[in-house]
């Protein structure tokens, strides 16, 4: 049933962008996923309309949801509830919407899963980080780094983030096309880490990440400032609040 579920989803989902022909940008890497996603988004958002991952959905189902803008149903096993939501795709696929660009985090549990989402043929591809992940099923960190960076077989653009991603592990990305974002990138445009609203490195990679994509995508550099400003934590993500008598305070769940 699952199979079959996602068969039909990808299919609504290829219909969707073939139709609004947005461009596509696609997150990858073992860490730092969704908040890099989040902070693309933001800094496109000054420029563009943006639609992007919902929650976590960066599985064979949750991809074409979140092109859809779909939340899942509240009741996953209930089949009259997803039928519900195939036509409310279908409706979607009557006119067109203004969508400029995609912005989709893509997961993965086994080797071989980022290959799934060929269909999605992105325009970017970001690899936020190789680092262990599930290693009862990838084994060695070169495994990783291989089905981490396979995005690059069926992106137009890759860019790995320099600071998480070894230059040994290039290798297993099958193409000379490569390109790098690093945490200088903020200073490039004239900002510093005190100017953000986010704290530690990890966030700084991910606002880096959006400035390169935004650069990609042509964005003037004052869109770019502003979005890199306009750019928080996620609640329980290091996020910082502001606390009495000027103090901070960072909401971090680990």
């Amino acid at each position: 049933m699952r199979k079959k579920l996602a068969k039909i989803l990808r299919w609504q989902a290829r219909k969707f962008i073939s139709k609004n022909k947005p461009k596509i940008v696609c997150v990858t890497g073992s860490v730092g996923k969704t908040s890099t996603t989040q902070a693309i988004t933001t800094i496109l958002s000054q420029s563009f309309a943006v639609r992007a991952t919902i929650a976590n959905y960066n599985t064979d189902i949750g991809v074409p949801c979140s092109v859809f803008g779909n939340h899942f149903p509240s009741s996953l096993k209930n089949p009259f509830a997803w039928i519900v939501l195939l036509a409310k795709n279908q409706l979607q696929l009557l006119g067109k919407t203004n969508v400029d660009v995609l912005i989709l985090e893509l997961g993965t549990d086994l080797p071989g899963d980022i290959a799934e989402f060929e269909w999605l043929a992105p325009d970017i591809a970001i690899v936020t980080a190789v680092s262990p992940e599930h290693m009862e099923f990838f084994k060695t960190i070169d495994t990783v780094a291989a089905e981490e960076l396979s995005v690059a077989k069926f992106s137009e653009k890759t860019i790995v983030n320099k600071e998480m991603v070894d230059k040994t592990f290039l290798q297993f990305a099958d193409t000379e096309q490569l390109y790098n974002y690093s945490r200088d990138d903020i200073r490039h445009v004239g900002l510093k880490p005190e100017d953000l609203q986010v704290a530690g490195l990890h966030s700084i990679d991910a606002v880096s990440a959006g400035l390169a994509v935004g650069r990609e995508l042509g964005m003037q550099m004052s869109s770019l400032l502003a979005g890199a400003k306009a750019v928080e934590s996620q609640p329980g993500r290091m996020k910082l609040l502001e606390g009495t008598k000027g103090a901070k305070l960072i909401d971090d769940i680990d």
